[in-house]
């Protein structure tokens, strides 16, 4: 199996020296470096996992061993997601948690079946 640039998909990398004993590859399309690593966790995964299960940053930083600050960057390239729900009448409940001037977390929630209408 050849090996494929992280970034575009590109076959077209070469290896480009090695950093704390793992080996770099260079996209010879896109330019970028990258190491042979498994990716982290994905953002929506501890998006869910903050909303839906109710983990402070703390415990998904434990639980991810990530710092906070990292789970705090990668939270503010995320957009807000709208589910219509089919069910003319709705209870909304609504939960907003700020982090600062200029990052927050809104939750609205149908109380009837729990289903989450928009975040």
């Amino acid at each position: 199996m050849k090996k494929k640039c992280k970034f575009c998909g590109s076959c077209h990398i070469k290896k480009n020296g090695k950093i704390r004993e793992k080996q770099l590859y260079k996209c010879l399309d896109c330019g970028r470096q990258f190491t042979n690593s498994k990716q982290l966790v994905s953002t929506s995964k501890l998006y869910d996992d903050y909303v839906l299960s109710k983990q402070t940053l703390k415990q998904l930083s434990d639980k991810y061993n990530i710092s906070v600050s990292t789970i705090q960057r990668r939270f503010k390239t995320l957009r807000s997601k709208r589910y219509i729900s089919k069910d003319k009448s709705v209870i909304v409940h609504m939960d907003t948690t700020y982090r600062g001037k200029d990052f927050g977390v809104v939750v609205m929630r149908d109380s009837i079946s729990s289903k989450v209408i928009w975040r």
